[in-house]
């Protein structure tokens, strides 16, 4: 994944010359980064479409460079929407297009384009070790228009944050705790001045042994994310990849034998050097 500010040298598409180019901003959760290429003249582009009003079946093309086979497109379907992919390295990727058009290494950042030649995905990955099976994977163009978005409002690309620490905790060790046995997020420290703390949100007040590690109790127990139950420790990560600062995350808690909802108003991760 590249950096903010890098200098990088990118070759476009059917062009034989090198551009100079410089990364605006970067969005880890979805593998995408911002840059700006440096050209003396007008460069040739592809229209955004909307990737909300996809349907399982429509016609799709995929343009890349496969096995370093610059310009290959092929074509396929889409072949289902909203999928999960767990990539062996890296973090889970939610919500994206499934399509069989061919996608093997090499069309990772490419364009999948509807009928009409509009971009309504970036190619990111494919289900197997060596090339293409018929399932490969699209993020939706939208995530990418909303970086876009947000750096033409603000000049750069911010990260979600709430300010808090996390632990998973479910079945018998939470039922130890006099915390309900489904599971949930025990909060550990809440960041001064973060907006969990501005919500009200409370961390751990002692310490206690569970197991082989020291944990941190008595802080807020997270049942619930905008009304879907914690079911894993990244529950809440999950759905906050698909927010943005300003965004508001409702928080289901369990506090003193009893739940009660949290709104919290998504911030800003800290900029480090």
């Amino acid at each position: 994944m590249v950096s903010g500010t890098q200098q990088l040298t990118v070759t476009l598409v059917g062009d034989k010359k090198q551009y100079k180019a410089r990364v605006l901003g970067t969005d880890p959760r979805n593998d995408l980064a911002l840059v700006k290429i440096q050209a003396d003249h007008a460069l040739p582009f592809l229209k955004l479409g909307d990737s909300d009003g996809l349907q399982v079946g429509q016609k799709v093309l995929a343009i890349a460079n496969p096995f370093g086979f610059g310009g290959t497109l092929t074509t396929g379907i889409v072949s289902s929407l909203g999928r999960t992919l767990q990539p062996q390295e890296g973090r889970r990727l939610e919500d994206m297009i499934q399509t069989d058009a061919a996608i093997n290494p090499g069309n990772s950042g490419g364009p999948l384009l509807d009928s009409h030649g509009s971009v309504i995905g970036i190619n990111t990955a494919i289900y197997g070790p060596q090339g293409n099976i018929g399932i490969g994977f699209a993020l939706p163009i939208n995530r990418a228009k909303a970086m876009l978005d947000e750096f033409q409002a603000k000049g750069r690309v911010a990260q979600p944050f709430l300010g808090i620490q996390t632990l998973y905790v479910s079945g018998d060790a939470a039922e130890e705790l006099g915390l309900p046995g489904e599971g949930g997020l025990l909060i550990q420290q809440v960041e001064g001045g973060s907006p969990a703390s501005e919500a009200g949100l409370h961390g751990g007040t002692r310490t206690a042994i569970a197991g082989a590690y020291q944990i941190r109790i008595g802080g807020d127990f997270i049942v619930a994310v905008d009304g879907t139950p914690i079911e894993s420790k990244d529950a809440l990560q999950r759905v906050l990849d698909r927010k943005r600062v300003g965004d508001t995350v409702e928080l289901t808690i369990y506090r003193n034998g009893r739940t009660q909802r949290v709104r919290v108003k998504v911030g800003e991760a800290p900029r480090t050097l």
